[in-house]
This record gives C-alpha cells, structure tokens and sequence, in this order.
C-alpha cells in the first residue's frame, strides 16, 4: 500500500539539495563493521526486511505533487542486500570507500543499502548505508538495537517480536507543520529572527584559496585526539558542561582566525521533543545557530558563562527546524556559502551503539566518510575514556590538511591554556609554537658602515669605473667624487651641515646624482623637488620643509624660494669637507601622499639608509658589473634603492626620463643597447611590459637578467608569463616610505602559489609583524595589520609630532626605546615565514555584511580573456548604499558578470562595471585612485520583459509571488522568492515551456532576463550552425608510423572512454577476454582508487567481473569534457606515447539535454581524443557514434557506405553532438589518421542473462507502458541489438588491419512488432491494452505531471503529440557479411529475448513483478 504525505522542513531541504547538486553522495550516511564468526545472511536479510516492514522511512522516496515535495511510503518489501566476495582487507576497503561516495537517488530508492563483502566464510565487513534524508545519529542507535533483536530471534528460528510503534513518521511530519503554524511555533520562530539579527552572513575564516562561486562540497576528515581529564575538571569550576566549555574554545579561537568578535556556530540537537517519536527511524535532527558575542575582550570564564546563557536559550526553541529559520532571516542567496553559519560544533558523550549478531564477534561500528562536507568546518568531539578524540571535517575546496592540522594542534592548545587558567582573557592565550616565535628579521644584524663613505671608498678604488650613464652622457666614479666633493665645499659656505635640509631642484639626471653625493658630502640631507611638477606644490613643500639651500640647474622653476640657489657645475675638488655624520643624522626627506591628500615629509636617517643600502646590495646582489636602468624618479623613495646600493657596490645607474613611453619591446632593446642587467621599476608599468611582449614576442636576448618590482600586489600569472617570455628573474619589493624603502622581498619561482607573488621575508634589519587592532600577533595564516620594526624605520615625519606619534607607536616586542611602523597594510605569515600582501586596511570594504578583499575580485576579473586589468573599489550609489565598482581595461565584456558568478560568490560580484583605455597613474607610475571616475548610473525603471520566454517567466514569477508585475532586470529572490518556490517555480515553467531546466539555473542566474537567456539557450530551437561546429582543429595533423594498424590489431595498450557505461563496460570485459593488452580506462573519478571501484561496480552489476581483470586495468581518472581529457600535460603526453588503439566510447547520452550542454562531454572530448592520438603520430582510432546521425524521420535506405549530412535535419542535442563528433573522426580519417566508425541502433541488454543498465530509453518505455496499462496501437517495428554482440562485434572489427577507413552499422533487421511487444508483456503477466496514439500520450502526459516515476518523465519528454514514426531503413549487409566471417551473428529481437529482459527488469527491481506470470515455454 502506498501512502504519500508532505515531507518535514529538514526532509525539504536536503530534498531541494540534492535536485540543486544532484549525483552527490553529501548526505550519504555510512557505517561498516567487521564480522568475525559465523553470519547468516538469511537471517540477515529477514532483520532487515523486518525493519524495511517496520519504520515507513525505510520505504519512502521523495517527489513533487502539485508543486509541492512529497514523501512516497511504498509497501513493505525486501531489502537491497549486495554480497560481493573480496580477495582481501585492500580490496573491501576499496569498495567500502566507493559504496559510500555512490549516490541515491530519492525519487526511486531504496535509501537504505546493506554491502556485505565476505573475506571468508566466517568472516565479513557488513556495511549498511543510508541517505541522511530517512535517518539522523539516534536513529543508528534504533537501527542497531532492533536489527540485532531480529536476527537473533530469525537465527533462533522464531519470528522477531518488536514492541509496536506509537507513530508513524508521516504522522510526526504532518504534527511539525501544524505546529509551525501555531501561535507557539511562531512565538519560537521570532526569537531566533531576534537573536540572529544583523549576525554576519559569513565567517571570515582565512582560506587557502578563494572562496569559489559554488560549495563543491568536497571534504576530508583529520581526526586529533587530546586528553580530556584537566577539562572535564575544571567543569565544576567554570559553571558550564563539556559541550559548553568546548563550544566557548572553539568560537574564541574562531574569533582569533577571522578577526570577527561576532560567531555564528550551528550545532545539532535530537529533535525528538515528543516522547513517542524515540523509538522511530528518521530525520528528526534540527539545527540550531548559536550566537556568541566575544565583544569587550571577556575573560574564558566570562565567555563561558556568556555561551551557556546561548545554548540554554537556544535550546529552549531547538524544535524550530533551521529551514524556517534560514527562510525567516533572508541571508542573502549565493552558492558559496552554507546560510546563516558555515561552521559547526558537536559533543558526543555517549558510548557508541553496537551491532550485535548472535554468535559472531562484531566490532564497534566506524562510521565511513563519503569525502564531503557540508560547511567550511565542523568540529565533532567525542569523550571516550579519558580522550577526547576530535573529528574536523573540512572543505578541501577552501582548506589543504597542513592548514587544518595546525588549526587542531592550536584548539587542543588553547583548550588546555584556558581551563588551566580560565580567568585569563581569550586573546591574550598565545597560540604561536616554538617555531612561530623566533624573531622574523632583525636577529643577528650588525649596523652598516654609512653610504657617503662607501661611495667615497669605491671612488677611490675604481675612478675609471661608470657610475652614471644618461643618453650619452657618462660620469665615472672618480668624476663623480671630484664633482660631489666641490659641491659640498660651495654647500658648506652657505652653513649645510648634519641635519641641514637642502632641496635637490632636479629630475634624474647626472646632475642630480653628483647633487645627491655632494649634499651628503656635505654632511646634509637632501629634499627632492621635481621642477616639472606644479609650481604651488613645489612652493607649498620648500615652506613646509624649510631647506637651507636650494641646489638646481633651473631656478625658474622655484620663483618663490627666496634662500640661497646653488647650481652643479663642472668644478673639481679632490677631497670632501670633513664632517661628523653619525647614524641618527638625517639622510633625506621624501614626500608621500597621505589619506588626506595632504603631502607628509617622511625624514630618513643615515644609519637605517646604510642599513637598506648593504642589504639591498646583498640580496640582488648589485656588483660591479651590473648596469641598473633607474625607473623610479628621485621624488618616489623607491630611487634610494636603487642609487644607494648601486654606487656603494661599483654598478652603474642608467638615468630613464620617460618610463611609461617604454613598450616591452623597448625595454628589452634598451637593456641590449646599454649593457643593462638589472631594472627597478613600479608594478603596473612592469605588467604592462609584460602585456607588450606577450602580444608582440621579446625582440632578441639581452642581459638583463633581475626585473625588480614594487608598489604594488603582482599577479602570478603575469610572472610565469614573465619569466616563460624573457627568463629573466623578477623580484617583489615591499616596503613603505616610512620603512626606508623596502622591508622584504621575495624572488619568483617558476611554481609559485595562488594569485598573488608574496611580498616574502624580511630584510636583515628588519624585524616585520602581523598583528590585531590591538597590537597583539595574530595565528600565521590569519590576517592583520603588518607593522614593521627594527633598524629600518625612519625617524618619522618632517616637523608632524602627532602624526609620528600615531603611526609609529611603541614596540611591545623590542627593546625599551624602540618602535614599530603601522603600515596600514594587510598581510599574514604564509609557511616558511613568508609574508603575503593582502591589500590596503582601508581597502578593505563589508558589503551587506561580508567582508570584502577587492584583490581577489580582481584577479578573477583578469581571468576572463578580454580582461586586461582590473581594479575594483567599493562606491556609495545616489541613494547611499554602499556596492563594488570593477574598473577594467580596455572595456568590460558584455558577459563578465556572468563570467564573474561562475568562481565567485554572489557578494563578491561588482554591481558596476566601468571600462578605461587605462588606468590612471602617478607621476612616479603608481595607480591614481583619486582619478578613477564615477560610474554612469540611471535611474533604475521596470525593463519590460524582452523575449517570448520571459513574458513566461514574468507571468509565473508573478503568480507565485504574488507581485503585480516583473521586469527584465527583476531578481527572483529579491523579490520574495526562496528555495521551495524556486523549486515549485522550476516545476511550472517545465510545464509551461515543455522544456527540462535543473532547479541550479535559478541560482546561477537569479534574474528574470538571465534566466530566460540560460532557458533559450537550452530549447530546441536554439540553432547551432553544425558544419562550422565540425571543422577540425588546425593542431589535429595525424603522421601515423607504417606499424601503427599492425600494433593496434595485436595491442599491447589500449585506451578506452565510458568503461563505466553499459556499452562500454562490455568491450572493456572483451578485450579483457580476446587480447593480452592492459587496458587504460579514462573515468571520470577524484583517484585512481575511485576510478577502479567504479570500473569494478559497472562489471559486477552485469556479471562481467573477474578477479584478474584488476590485473589489467589501468584506471585514468580525467574527464572527457575538460582540456587534455582533465589530464596534466605529462600523463597525456605519456598516454600520446604508450596507447596503441583508443576505442573511444564515452560521452553523455541525453535525449533532453540540448547540443550546448553535451557539446562538452561529446564534442569536445571527442576533439581532445583525436588530438592524443596525433600528438605523435597516429594512434588508431575506433570511434562508436551511432545511426541517430541519419534523421530518421527522412525516407529512404541508408547502407555503410552512405554519408551522414543532413545534420539539419536532426532535431535533438544528442544526435547533433554525435553528427558533429562523427564529422570531426572522419575527416580526422581523411587527414590521414587510421579511424573506424562503428554506428550501433538501439542497444539492448545482454541476449543471455538480460542484464542492462534500466536507464536507457528503452527500459523507460517498457517501465512506463507498464505502468500505463497501455501502449499505442501503432504498426511499427522495433529492433532490439543485444549489448553483448555489438561489443563482440566491435571489438572482433577493433583487431582487424583491414577494418580501418570503413563504417560498420549495427542495427538488428530481425525486428519485433509493437504488436508482439504487448503480447508478450500480456504473457509475462502485465495487462497492457493497446489504445490510439492521440489517446495514448493524453494518458502519458497526465501520469507524467502526477507520478514521481522518472521512467514516465522521461518518455513524456521524448515523445511528441503526434507519433514519431521512423521512415529510414538501414542495409547493414556489409557489416553483417564481414562478422559472418567470425560467426558473429545478431540473435532476433524475438519475444524470448524480450522474456529475458523483462525477467532481469523485475529481479532488478526496475519493473514491479506482475501478479501473475504465464510465460511461454
């Protein structure tokens, strides 16, 4: 008896789940134990069968009815036991891995599965499985306990005897929604809208890599186990139980990695408030989000308390199932995030259920994981003895294991530091290991020796030596001390001395280096002052600076400097002025743009100048032999490090005037001409090089051999595109003004990781930090603020005591006395104490409650092909509301906030797009934020909807939201909509458009105008221009060697696609069978393991499986539908080199699928196929396509011989993927390429035991016309080709030299009549009427909207009002003659065969059995 009900809140959204990522094992419940003693598995079977009997949640699958998700309690029937012998512990825990990771299917069930893998007869692994949709963690406990009771009575000899249950399931589901509905049920529902108002959406936890657009859900486990004793102590002390004193652990140190005082924890809670529902099996778990506030800095004690007044609170209204919460606070929609919380928290501790069979010894059962996880972490912890033993299962889209180890070490830490000392405050417990608190930088450094006598001693000893070059002016090192040492003189007589300003009027130039030298000779400081730049600048920095002297060649610039003007002459003086310059004198003063536009002089001692100079030359390093292209002007400090380290090191400077009129090519020119090796210059204009060279090539070789870079966060794809165009090693500097320059640095190497180059380790003299608001070191890998320390600092800024004061502050790490920098910059410790730069502070934005990094929108956005660059700020609209402006270059492309929802979450993509020719820059070529421009914006009207479909669309979305009227522009979810509308919305527009779109289309594109255009694209309609779809690429050119039929008819390796499939699991097991050849199966797999067990799965369900074939299967996990086969390039290659024949079989069979979504999996793969096989020669190839390529709907004969194009003429996506692929193998063919194509019909199950997949078209029919009572009364015959001779028969043509070049087509001419298809159904017991066609589809199209039967979804789809009647005739003599030859022969599509398919259909559980069976002897 079948009883249908509405499912309860959790049933619905693991239900809208799996149709929003169908095929996913997420939610797979598994646990294995392992059986030593005896096992009947009669009795077994009969204990399961009683509990399938027992709990309706056992029997139930899920559908729609009306719109609405329904739960399906079928009749009792038997359990799906599988017992499957192994060969030892490796291989049960291959397939126990596998049988975890396959998916239900809840429209069909069962969803309870047993595995019992039998190493010896008494000896067993019983693995029993579930969809968590019909179980939670109490109901394991049930499950145990009963199926134990039963067996023992069936193995005693006596029926079970179970209490009855007071409640069913459905009865529990249909109490939940009345008292949802009660002023109670509301009542609770507002304290959880209270208590998560203005929560933040998401958990800011530092990740390994961005946060991708959708949850892949992929997972891993890492287990730590930690003693518990000292907690379970301190319980009494701190007022809380173990889960509380834990959960206040676990959210304070999720506080320390996001920097958030405001965490959001779900945790699961029994759900069984009713006592009568304890002894069910089903979903009764809920979730609850626990807020906890760790504002104010709270003691642990005083967080404990905070988190029990939660949970107590929380628990008082746990029975509000979380999926009226999600629905009630309105999180924003996005796929990249769980809602509400993205990580979870539980205690276990009870001790583990077990299972007990009578007589057998039976293990505590293990849980298995299905490599999931459904938020970004959850933190299970169990009590057992005196262990805590910790579970943490993570996203490994997000997390790599080393990431997650270290966060298990710090939570075992730091529960430990807390319930010893609970009185201390949660941020100030350190984290950091032994390893973490050595000094980065700074340690052993000693002072070095002051710049103006280096450059004074390298004078001396190297006079002839270059030390300037500008055009064709060149000064030598002994020029350039005579010519220093006589401005000092001339300084000296007007009073330049320690600590004397004096403004250095000049743009570089030879003169501006001898001015450099002679000022400091002098015993000065030298001011930059450009005389290019606007005079009121100019005169605004020579009042705030005050020099004494001004030195310049162009006084006209400065006509409001009233002090007394030098010029650089050519006058010579052997020896410099004495002085006494020490370490704490001033060096320079350098003015830097501050936040309020406002210039700040930045005062640079000597010592720390010495100190950047010697260590700057060290690492490079700068020698005598190198010439150094000077980018930077004197005005930007980034000058200093390259004057500096280069004159005290014997290189030579080569003065550049117009850096931004450089292209690539010029560059790498100017390097040739003048003898250049190394460059310094600012990031963009770097990046813009590297954009030159990629479009125009590098012009020839020279010396250049260090590219050093600055100013701003590097992308490393532009280095690897770098270093593969010009070899040329690139070096990151970071460093602020205020720093001296550059604090660390980092050299690229060829396989660096993520987007961004680190900025790397600190300089010798540094000593660099990562720290919180508070000055406290944040955990490695978390960010914070990076402040600077050391013998690096400046001495702050020119005459700005309060300024100073704030931005260089005490340093709690040093000695008395000394300071840190506040860079206001973001950075975290990446491993091996590297430093990654994360962005500006105030740069970073919150949008609707996320914090936003614009770096990582940006790289995304230079992903898209037509991007060139990208910057994206935040911007307040007309009306206020803060949203992402992305400014691109050159424009932005009509498609990249499409391309944009494809890897990023919904918050992240800009609500504008703004294109520029360029980006602004400064004079000293960094980005001018100042100068971006406003975006353009209208005012925002109703577009009315512009397409046929989305008139459709705008009516449903109106009718079911109950909005008056929809526009173009219109969000679903913005206007009312969530995740059961969108799937009762899906429902109706099927049925409106008669067209099959996945509920995920709702969510990729959420507004109406979008979501027409993805439905467009979809429809039949769409046109495809087919012959321009099958050229062949210009890279497939096949050279196949003399030998390569011989190897291919006698392989040695053979590479085969869609092994997991029903066709392709049968000439896998033939060449097993009739060749040696190991056989290379590409399947789409996470590993090799994966792959095997699926291999394995597909022959075992067929009967095909042995156990040598493991021997010579060689799985290839990959994908069809990715570049390279999802291959890298070396396993390709390798494949190129070792295959002798590819029998290419796989694709993607769908008959509602349009050519857009198969054209991957069957175009393209086909594409990357031929090219493996050309890309060293010519590997032959078997290409199975089928006779769908011809329309069937044309008249006429079609023989082997008869090419197939009329692709014109094909109506449905599958057949034109094929033609095009069919196309493409040939002309492959025609260019020289050994290739067969073999075309089969319809391929039916085995001709000797029945097996078949039951997926294909045709068990669809039979299953519906069965479940119709009907079928139309049409005269037409249908051929039926067992699977197991078209494989045979392919694979016989597969070895043979002379096959090659030819078609084959397997089509059955021995055909059945539909007639005698009823017959025999009627014969096998199924009364099956035949009725006109008009009256037969009526029939279909209204069971099809009413049944939850995929079987009648199917058909319906495929079947047309009027009957699709096959006028072509296939001739397959030739194929038929040649197989003769090997006495392979098609046996008729009669009605035994037909009894034998249905026999397997009904044992399969695909077909209910018939009440009564006649068969036919």
């Amino acid at each position: 008896m079948t009883s249908i009900a509405p499912q309860s809140f959790a049933q619905r959204r693991m239900w809208f789940l799996d149709a929003l990522y169908p095929g996913s094992p997420l939610y797979n419940v598994a646990f294995t134990v392992r059986v030593r003693g005896p096992l009947d598995l009669t009795a077994l079977r009969g204990a399961l069968d009683v509990l399938v009997a027992r709990h309706d949640a056992l029997r139930t699958v899920f559908a729609e009815s009306d719109g609405e998700p329904v739960q399906i309690v079928r009749g009792a029937g038997s359990a799906d036991v599988t017992v499957v012998p192994v060969t030892g512990s490796a291989d049960a825990e291959r397939l126990i891995d596998a049988e975890a990771r396959r998916p239900f299917d809840l429209s069909t069930g069962p969803l309870l599965r047993v595995l019992v893998l039998r190493l010896a007869d008494d000896d067993h692994h019983v693995m029993i499985t579930l969809h968590h949709i019909v179980t939670d963690g109490w109901s394991q406990a049930v499950l145990f306990t009963e199926l134990s009771a039963a067996y023992a009575a069936l193995v005693r000899g006596h029926q079970p005897e179970l209490p009855p249950l007071p409640l069913t399931y459905s009865e529990y589901t249909r109490w939940q929604l009345e008292e949802a509905k009660s002023p109670l049920g509301e009542l609770s529902l507002e304290y959880w809208v209270d208590a998560l108002r203005g929560a933040p959406e998401l958990l800011a936890l530092p990740t390994d890599r961005p946060r991708p657009a959708t949850q892949s859900f992929e997972g891993a486990v890492y287990r730590k186990v930690m003693p518990s004793a000292a907690i379970a102590a301190a319980l009494p002390e701190l007022g809380g139980t173990m889960f509380m004193v834990l959960l206040a652990a676990y959210q304070a140190l999720l506080a320390r990695y996001s920097g958030q005082d405001d965490i959001v924890v779900g945790t699961a809670v029994n759900g069984r408030s009713r006592p009568d529902a304890e002894p069910l099996v089903g979903l009764f778990v809920n979730t609850i989000p626990l807020r906890t506030s760790l504002a104010g800095d709270p003691t642990f004690r005083e967080l404990v308390a905070r988190v029990r007044d939660v949970a107590l609170d929380g628990m008082s209204y746990a029975d509000v199932p979380l999926e009226r919460i999600v629905a009630a606070v309105t999180p924003s929609r996005g796929q990249g995030h769980a809602p509400v919380f993205q990580v979870g928290f539980t205690v276990t501790n009870l001790p583990p259920t077990v299972l007990e069979l009578a007589g057998a010894e039976v293990s505590v059962p293990d849980f298995v994981t299905s490599g999931t996880a459904k938020v970004d972490l959850m933190v299970a912890a169990a009590e057992i003895g005196d262990e805590m033993v910790v579970d943490i299962e993570y996203d490994v889209a997000l997390f790599d294991r080393s990431t997650i180890e270290v966060f298990a070490d710090r939570f075992a830490r730091f529960t430990a530091a807390v319930v010893a000392a609970p009185d201390t405050r949660v941020r100030d417990i350190d984290l950091t290991t032994d390893e973490e608190r050595i000094v980065p930088g700074g340690a052993d450094f000693s002072p070095a020796p002051l710049v103006p006598g280096l450059i004074a001693a390298r004078s001396e000893s190297t006079p002839d030596a270059v030390a300037v070059v500008d055009g064709d002016q060149v000064l030598t090192y002994g020029e350039l001390s005579l010519r220093a040492n006589a401005l000092a003189w001339r300084l000296r007589e007007h009073g330049v001395g320690p600590e004397t300003i004096v403004a250095l009027g000049f743009s570089a130039s030879v003169e501006a280096i001898v001015a450099i030298v002679g000022i400091h000779a002098a015993g000065g400081a030298y001011l930059p002052v450009d005389p290019s730049h606007p005079t009121d600048r100019l005169a605004a920095l020579l009042v705030d600076a005050a020099p004494s002297v001004l030195v310049t060649n162009s006084p006209e610039a400065f006509p409001g400097y009233a002090g007394p003007v030098l010029a650089v002459d050519v006058d010579e003086v052997e020896t410099a002025p004495p002085n006494d310059l020490d370490r704490d004198h001033l060096a320079y003063v350098i003015y830097t743009s501050g936040s309020t536009g406002a210039p700040k002089g930045v005062a640079v001692q000597h010592g720390t100048l010495a100190n950047l100079a010697a260590a700057f030359a060290d690492a490079h390093p700068f020698g005598p032999a190198d010439r150094v292209l000077m980018i930077p002007p004197l005005t930007f400090d980034a000058s200093a490090g390259d004057v500096f380290p280069a004159l005290i090191s014997g290189s030579a400077l080569v003065l550049c005037h117009d850096p931004a009129a450089l292209s690539g090519a010029d560059v790498i020119r100017l390097c040739a001409e003048q003898d250049i090796t190394m460059v310094d210059t600012a990031a963009p204009l770097w990046r813009k090089w590297t954009d030159d060279l990629i479009a125009t090539g590098v012009p020839g070789p020279s010396p250049l051999r260090t590219m050093m870079v600055g100013g701003d966060a590097v992308d490393v794809a532009a280095v690897r595109d770098w270093t593969a165009l010009t070899g040329v090693t690139l070096v990151n500097h970071y460093g602020p003004t205020e720093a001296t320059v550059c604090a660390t640095l980092h050299v690229a190497a060829g396989d660096e990781p993520g987007t961004r180059l680190p900025i790397g380790k600190p300089l010798p003299h540094v000593r660099a930090y990562v720290l919180d608001d508070d000055l406290r070191p944040v955990l490695a890998g978390v960010p914070g603020e990076l402040c600077l320390g050391g013998d690096t600092l400046a001495r702050g800024y020119l005459g700005r005591g309060d300024l100073t004061a704030d931005r260089f502050v005490p340093d709690p790490f040093g000695p008395p006395g000394s300071r840190l920098y506040r860079t206001g910059d973001l950075a975290r410790w990446r491993p091996g104490g590297v430093l990654e730069f994360l962005g500006r502070v105030d740069r970073q934005v919150k949008i609707r409650g996320h914090r936003v990094e614009p770096a990582e929108i940006e790289a995304a956005c230079r992903v898209h092909p037509d991007v060139a660059d990208a910057l994206v700020v935040a911007r307040a609209d007309d009306r206020g509301e803060v949203g992402l402006v992305a400014y691109v270059v050159p424009d932005h492309p009509a498609d990249l906030r499409a391309f944009l929802r494809a890897s990023l979450p919904e918050y992240l993509v800009p609500s504008e797009f703004v294109g520029l020719a360029q980006f602004p820059v400064t004079g000293s070529g960094k980005l001018d934020m100042a100068a971006l421009p406003e975006p353009v914006r209208q005012p925002k009207a109703l577009v009315r909807p512009r397409s046929a479909t989305a008139r459709v669309l705008a009516a449903e979305w109106s009718a079911l939201l109950g909005v008056d009227a929809v526009g173009e522009d219109d969000d679903f979810f913005a206007l009312g909509g969530h995740s059961l509308l969108a799937a009762r919305m899906i429902t109706r527009v099927r049925l409106a458009l008669d067209i099959d779109i996945p509920l995920r289309a709702v969510f990729d594109a959420s507004s109406l105008g979008e979501l027409a255009a993805i439905i467009d694209r979809q429809s039949p309609a769409a046109q495809v221009d087919l012959w321009a779809e099958a050229v062949l690429p210009d890279d497939i050119r096949p050279t196949p060697g003399p030998s390569a039929i011989d190897r291919a008819s006698a392989p040695d390796t053979i590479l085969l696609t869609g092994a997991t499939g029903f066709l392709g699991g049968y000439l896998l097991a033939d060449a097993l069978a009739h060749t040696t050849a190991r056989v290379y199966c590409l399947v789409r797999a996470d590993s090799e393991a994966d792959a095997l067990a699926r291999i394995e799965r597909g022959l075992r369900t067929y009967g095909l499986w042995t156990p040598s074939a493991a021997e010579r299967i060689v799985p290839v996990p990959g994908d069809l539908g990715s570049p390279r086969l999802g291959l890298t390039e070396d396993r390709f290659d390798e494949l190129s080199r070792t295959v002798d024949t590819i029998i290419h079989c796989g694709g993607t069979v769908h008959f509602a699928q349009s050519y857009a979504e198969l054209k991957s999996a069957n175009v393209s793969g086909t594409i990357e196929v031929l090219r493996l096989a050309t890309r060293h020669g010519g590997i032959p190839v078997h290409f199975i396509s089928t006779l769908g390529v011809y329309p069937l709907h044309l008249p006429g004969t079609i023989t082997e011989g008869d090419i197939p194009d009329e692709p014109d003429q094909l109506e449905r996506g599958y057949e034109q993927t094929k033609w095009v692929a069919d196309t493409l193998v040939r002309a492959a063919g025609d260019a020289g390429l050994p290739v067969t194509v073999h075309r089969p019909a319809r391929v039916t199950g085995d001709s000797h035991t029945g097996a078949s997949s039951g997926a294909d078209l045709f068990a669809s029919e039979l299953r519906a016309v069965t479940g119709l009572g009907a079928t139309p009364d049409l005269d037409v015959a249908e051929d039926m080709a067992p699977v197991d001779h078209v494989a045979s028969a392919i694979g016989w043509l597969s070895r043979q030299p002379s096959a090659y070049g030819h078609n084959f087509h397997f089509y059955n001419s021995r055909t059945i009549t539909s007639a005698a298809i009823a017959q025999t159904l009627r014969d096998h017991g199924y009364p099956v009427s035949q009725i006109p066609y008009s009256d037969w589809y009526a029939t279909l199209q209204t069971a099809a909207a009413t049944s939850p039967d995929p079987a009648l979804s199917a058909i319906a789809a495929a079947s047309n009002p009027t009957p699709d009647l096959r006028l072509r005739e296939f001739d397959c003599t030739t194929t038929e003659t040649r197989l003769a030859a090997a006495d392979i022969i098609c046996p008729p599509a009669d009605q035994a065969l037909l009894h034998r398919y249905l026999n397997h259909f009904i044992h399969a559980g695909h077909l209910p059995a018939p009440e009564v069976t006649h068969v036919p002897s």
